[in-house]
């Protein structure tokens, strides 16, 4: 729209760190040949054949990227009270990301422990980038959301949650943005808030959604119908960004026991990919579901 210049590419089958040499030759010899035009430095135009090759095959017309249209949304002020509180327990989980080429399972646990005033959330995952964890507290009753903190390798970021704003804090910066609605943040047990709305077929509720990057994204919640999980009921909960619908979540939410059994995310990382977490069968304990905060998604979550 800016009328600038798009230079796109695709890497189908990576995600971060690239696994492919030929790949990320590719790609650092693209950024290397903007750089020098851009910035009016020097660059190597010359490549290897097959690089020249492999840059061709993932460069990406920009004029046949298309995004979603926006919707018109408006952000409840306060949302109702929850219909139950939370419970303790520890819950393990299939994980399936899908990429171009490739699939990657991963396993992952949640731990639900409460003290007097709050209950605290733990989603960690083992697989191939290493350990990722992701910690948040919700105060009991209300499950309004006091504080999150999530490890990603070396890489650790909190966050404090007060009445209409957020801050974040890394290890360079700290910054705090307003919030002109209710809202929620992408999480671990963001998905057991929703479990707790007044969910009903036809719902449909606007709030504000606070991403991995702590700036909060207007949301449009709706219950687009019914299905069978597990075999069992749930209510399919649509979460749409309002700006751009392309940006979504799928929850498949089983009202009886007030929680989600599935959970889709697109990958807003790699175009035509997405993840897929779903509930380990596990008899003799209940069954929720969690929604993952990674790559960020999408919603930028």
């Amino acid at each position: 729209d800016s009328g600038r210049k798009v230079e796109y590419l695709q890497v189908p089958a990576e995600g971060y760190p690239f696994t492919s040499p030929l790949n990320s030759l590719t790609v650092f010899a693209k950024i290397e040949s903007f750089l020098g035009r851009n910035l009016h430095g020097r660059s190597q135009e010359s490549m290897k054949p097959e690089v020249a090759q492999r840059l061709k095959e993932i460069t990406v017309d920009i004029a046949n990227v298309t995004i979603g249209l926006g919707s018109v949304v408006t952000a409840v002020q306060d949302f109702p009270r929850p219909s139950s509180d939370l419970t303790a327990g520890n819950y393990s989980y299939n994980l399936l990301v899908e990429l171009p080429g490739r699939k990657v399972p991963l396993g992952m646990n949640r731990i639900i422990t409460g003290d007097s005033a709050n209950w605290t959330v733990t989603d960690r995952i083992v697989g191939q980038a290493g350990d990722q964890a992701d910690e948040a507290v919700y105060q009991k009753l209300t499950l309004q959301p006091v504080e999150r903190k999530t490890t990603q390798r070396s890489k650790v970021t909190e966050y404090t949650y007060g009445n209409k704003e957020v801050t974040t804090a890394s290890a360079d910066k700290t910054v705090t943005n307003s919030v002109e609605g209710a809202y929620l943040h992408n999480g671990a047990g963001m998905d057991l808030v929703i479990a707790r709305m007044p969910l009903s077929e036809g719902y449909n509720c606007g709030f504000y959604l606070v991403g991995d990057d702590g700036k909060p994204k207007l949301y449009q919640l709706k219950v687009a119908g019914k299905d069978t999980i597990n075999n069992e009921a749930c209510l399919m909960v649509e979460l749409t960004n309002a700006e751009n619908t392309a940006i979504y979540t799928k929850l498949w939410i089983n009202m009886t026991h007030k929680m989600a059994y599935r959970i889709i995310v697109p990958l807003a990382t790699l175009q035509g990919s997405r993840m897929t977490v779903d509930l380990r069968q596990q008899p003799s304990l209940p069954k929720f579901l969690f929604f993952l905060w990674v790559i960020t998604p999408v919603h930028g979550m």
